[in-house]
């Protein structure tokens, strides 16, 4: 199933980069927004890397990520065609994970997101989002078919904080038969909340606090920065 992985993340800072691009005033809070970036950490479960591109239209934009986690052992690579008037997203989001419950063994997670970003008021915005995925790995005989919804509440404190917390439900609609014998269900209730910090136009730290219903506990610090 899709492991997701809570990173900390540090990055060098590039002091030259960050004052070419001062005039960059992104809204990092913003689960719609895109941007180039890179970003360098390491958390609970190794190092993590990524990197992404971005461009802008006259009507929306688009992004392209690649994210390296579990020390390498995952690969996720997503793209996002985001309209920023409507603050709505369409994503598709595939992981690679070569050590799938550490075995050694692959795992394919695909999923087609949609997310729509309101504003409640100047400080408070709400971000639903609902998806419909696949999964198939070496430890099953069968494909498993998921959906996936999650609702993302932010909250901004000044113009440079900000909180953001997110449950989110994965739901198997068939078993996996396993070749080992036996079947297996999907079903994953988590809460993540982030805490961030924009320290310049282009860089900001995040924290990030994730427990699901398998007492599983990620924490983490990310520093990033866009280009």
């Amino acid at each position: 199933m899709k492991k997701i992985a809570l990173t900390i993340s540090a990055i060098l800072p590039l002091t030259l980069s960050a004052a070419l691009n001062a005039a960059q005033n992104i809204d990092f809070s913003n689960p719609v927004s895109t941007y180039s970036y890179a970003n360098l950490g390491y958390d609970n479960d190794g190092f993590t890397a990524g990197i992404a591109a971005s461009q802008d239209f006259s009507n929306g934009s688009a992004m392209l990520e690649y994210i390296g986690s579990n020390d390498f052992y995952q690969h996720n690579f997503i793209a996002t065609l985001a309209n920023g008037h409507s603050g709505a997203a369409l994503q598709l989001d595939y992981l690679w994970d070569t050590d799938y419950r550490d075995t050694s063994k692959n795992s394919h997670t695909v999923f087609i997101n949609a997310i729509k970003t309101t504003s409640i008021d100047s400080n408070f915005s709400l971000s639903p989002k609902i998806g419909l995925g696949l999964n198939n790995n070496d430890l099953s005989t069968n494909t498993s078919y998921l959906a996936n919804a999650a609702l993302t509440m932010t909250y901004a404190f000044t113009s440079v904080v900000w909180l953001d917390v997110t449950p989110e439900y994965t739901y198997s609609f068939n078993d996996q038969k396993q070749k080992i014998g036996g079947k297996e269900s999907y079903r994953d209730l988590s809460i993540e909340t982030n805490l961030g910090f924009k320290l310049a136009p282009n860089q900001f730290i995040e924290t990030t606090y994730r427990y699901d219903e398998n007492n599983d506990h990620h924490t983490g610090i990310s520093y990033n920065m866009s280009f």
